[in-house]
């Protein structure tokens, strides 16, 4: 049963533009960057270790999903950065910087999450905070590879995002959502496709891809390769974004129906 049904998924995506071979560096029409083997596997081995040092001091709970922040601290639930609040970012992260490739200073990360996800642990689909960032996201996998998914948000999928449940962390109290509209048949054609991020890849999301495509990661503990499933193993991501400056706080991008 399962094989059926992860034979339908593929990995499906525009052909992207090459802009590099060696290392392979792709670039697809809707803004997304991949640049295979930005780190060594030395540096993966180094990263992979520094977190489960960073974790180990913790209570000794194991986490489904555990994760480390560097930089300024900011609030998920309410899309707020401490002022006072910050973490300074060990070494081995910031001689990352160097190496992106930035077009200016709000291209230069200042917050970085490091996170594990355990094999069938996913993402929910979601759009990062328009008006908190600056446009470019880079996304660093490894430790494994693994499948995101991305969809060009519709005014459907804008409705699931915007949920209590989901902007303020919800709970038992929280009102139910207003019936949604009824939805016209292009809606249920949204572009939607998966693209394989290699382990010590780094993903850049600008444009398009940043601010109007969702994106997430199935929770499934194979994958389809051809004819053979394969099992998923640890996974570990580095997120670094730029925080705007107060002065510099909101978004007046295209995609209104998910500008927050």
């Amino acid at each position: 049963m399962v094989e059926c049904i992860l034979a339908k998924i593929q990995p499906n995506h525009p052909p992207p533009t090459i802009l590099s071979i060696d290392p392979p560096i792709h670039e697809f029409s809707n803004g997304l960057i991949l640049m295979h083997e930005f780190i060594t596997k030395e540096e993966e081995e180094e990263m992979i270790r520094e977190y489960h040092i960073a974790t180990a001091s913790r209570d000794g709970r194991v986490l489904k999903r555990g994760a480390v922040h560097y930089g300024p601290h900011f609030d998920y639930t309410t899309f707020a950065v401490s002022k006072s609040a910050s973490t300074p970012p060990p070494e081995y992260l910031t001689r990352l910087l160097s190496r992106l490739p930035a077009r200016d200073d709000r291209d230069i990360p200042d917050q970085y999450t490091l996170q594990h996800y355990p094999p069938g642990t996913g993402i929910p689909p979601h759009v990062d905070t328009h008006s908190a960032f600056e446009e470019t996201i880079y996304s660093l996998s490894f430790g494994a590879s693994t499948r995101m998914d991305f969809k060009l948000c519709g005014e459907k999928e804008s409705r699931r995002l915007r949920l209590p449940k989901r902007s303020l962390g919800g709970g038992s109290e929280t009102p139910p959502p207003p019936p949604s509209p009824p939805v016209e048949t292009i809606e249920e054609k949204a572009e939607e496709w998966e693209l394989e991020l290699p382990a010590r890849s780094l993903l850049l999301m600008r444009g398009p891809s940043r601010y109007g495509y969702t994106h997430g990661i199935k929770g499934r503990k194979h994958d389809q390769a051809g004819p053979r499933l394969v099992a998923r193993q640890d996974r570990y991501s580095l997120t670094m974004r730029k925080i705007k400056p107060a002065e510099r706080i909101g978004c007046d991008c295209e995609f209104s129906h998910v500008c927050s």
